[in-house]
C-alpha cells in the first residue's frame, strides 16, 4: 500500500510540474517600432506654394504609438499648406507611400479663419498627388470657406492648391 501511495505522490508532483501553462502571453509581442510605416513620412520639408512661389517649411511627425489597426497610429502635420497644424489618424494604404489625410469641415488656419479643408487628387499618374516619391513630396488640397467667410470678416474663397516639398 505504500508503494502505490509513492506511486501517487510522484505521479502527482510529475503532473504539477511537468505541465506547461496553456494560456495567454502576458507580454504579447507588438509591432516592431523599427518597422513602423509612418517613418517614412517623418522629416521637415522645404515647400513651395505653385501657386505664388512662396516657400515655406512644413514638418511631419509620428503622434502615439506604432500599432496595427485601430487607429491609434497618428501622424502630426505642422504647417501644413503654410496654414494649419492637426493631427491625423494614420492608415495604412496600399502603396504604403499615400499620404492619406481626409476632409476637415472646419479647420482653422493660423490666422483664425475657418475652413472646409480636403484632400484632392490621386497618388497615380498624371497628378501624382497627396504622397512621396523618395524625398519629394507632392499635396494637393482644396479650401474652401463658404460656410464661414461672412462671419470671419474675409472674402468668399473656393481654392484648389498644390504644393510640393523635398526632405531636409
Amino acid at each position: 500500500m505504500i508503494e502505490k501511495r509513492k506511486l501517487i505522490f510522484f505521479f502527482t508532483l510529475t503532473v504539477i510540474f511537468g505541465c506547461e501553462k496553456i494560456g495567454v502571453d502576458p507580454n504579447p509581442p507588438g509591432p516592431n517600432p523599427a518597422d513602423d510605416p509612418r517613418l517614412k513620412f517623418k522629416g521637415v520639408y522645404n515647400m513651395t506654394q505653385l501657386e505664388n512661389g512662396v516657400n515655406y517649411i512644413m514638418t511631419i511627425d509620428t503622434l502615439g504609438p506604432y500599432c496595427l489597426g485601430g487607429g491609434c497610429s497618428s501622424l502630426s502635420y505642422n504647417n501644413f499648406g503654410n496654414l494649419f497644424t492637426f493631427n491625423q489618424v494614420f492608415y495604412i494604404t496600399n502603396p504604403d507611400y499615400i499620404l492619406n489625410y481626409s476632409s476637415y469641415n472646419p479647420i482653422t488656419d493660423k490666422y483664425g479663419k475657418r475652413w472646409a479643408f480636403s484632400s484632392f487628387g490621386l497618388p497615380y499618374s498624371p497628378t501624382h498627388c497627396n504622397a512621396l516619391y523618395g524625398d519629394s513630396i507632392k499635396i494637393c488640397f482644396s479650401l474652401n470657406n463658404i460656410l464661414y467667410y461672412f462671419e470671419d470678416g474675409v472674402p468668399y474663397q473656393n481654392l484648389s492648391l498644390t504644393h510640393v516639398g523635398v526632405r531636409q
